[in-house]
């Protein structure tokens, strides 16, 4: 529960505020109490709170947005499963039984509803590293909260905690890590992976095209010297009958049909039936590499 008091005018209209801003957690729910006073001779008919928006005097449970979650008990605020869009300024209004005897305090309550983020220290984590989690808000919260932390859902055993920390001795690569902070008892879902290990996977992939391509390369390589020595028994058995432009033809013919080859990096006897979908013969090796390095470092 947040005491407010404040502000006086006149001597006489008082709504006091002692707090002028109330920080929260989302999901939560927040108390704020105010107090007034009158001069004599007025008696109040309705008390109520509303939020400030440019001459809106609305009581908040008649609004659309705090339905359900709004309830006074007596001069006291109270909002349920507080939303990031319930931030904002809340005064305290009173009517008298006078006509046009009607007053809020002003300025009123900021309310700022935070939610917790996850950041890590450093930024970049490498295999085996120390790591600092801090689980933080935007703002500073009104009262004293325990901080508990969660590893894949579970409750961390290891590590050391201390305020809104966890120290990390040694971060491993072989399975991803998500941290997840607690603040009192309502469990936040922010989360934090280790980034080393979408780098190994970046560069996993990048050394087996390396490795696939230079296979490719070497295999395509096989391929045209077999048709270099197909062409050259053909030569032999119809050299009489063949003039040296047709030879010349056939011998671009080759280099071009090994420089298609290259460029698509797929093997066939048949140009026009290539698809991107088709694989050498050792896919199937290379794709355990990649898997590997996927989940190991």
């Amino acid at each position: 529960s947040v005491s407010l008091a404040g502000i006086s005018k006149s001597g006489c209209w008082d709504v006091t505020y002692t707090s002028r801003r109330v920080c929260a957690l989302v999901g939560s729910t927040v108390d704020i109490s105010g107090t007034y006073s009158l001069p004599s001779g007025y008696t109040v008919n309705k008390t109520f709170w509303h939020y400030v928006w440019p001459e809106d005097f609305k009581d908040l449970r008649e609004k659309h947005q705090f339905a359900g979650r709004v309830e006074y008990v007596g001069n006291k605020l109270r909002i349920k499963e507080l939303k990031i869009r319930d931030s904002g300024e809340y005064r305290f209004r009173f009517i008298t039984d006078t006509t046009k005897c009607e007053y809020s305090g002003s300025p009123g309550v900021i309310l700022t509803v935070t939610d917790t983020q996850v950041t890590s220290n450093p930024d970049i984590i490498s295999e085996r590293q120390e790591v600092t989690l801090i689980c933080s808000t935007k703002c500073t919260l009104n009262n004293k909260h325990t901080y508990i932390w969660y590893k894949n859902g579970r409750q961390v055993t290891d590590g050391f905690t201390k305020d809104n920390k966890l120290y990390l001795d040694s971060v491993s690569s072989e399975e991803l890590h998500q941290y997840s902070c607690a603040v009192g008892d309502h469990k936040q879902s922010t989360a934090l992976r280790n980034s080393a290990i979408i780098l190994c996977v970046f560069l996993a992939l990048a050394t087996i095209g390396v490795l696939w391509y230079r296979r490719r390369r070497c295999t395509l390589s096989k391929i045209h010297m077999i048709e270099k020595r197909e062409e050259a028994v053909q030569y032999d058995s119809v050299h009489n009958n063949t003039a040296p432009s047709d030879l010349t033809q056939k011998a671009d013919a080759a280099d071009n049909q090994d420089i298609h080859y290259s460029s698509i990096h797929f093997k066939t006897k048949h140009p026009s039936s290539i698809t991107t979908d088709e694989y050498p013969t050792d896919t199937t090796e290379t794709e355990t590499v990649l898997y590997a390095n996927v989940m190991f470092k």
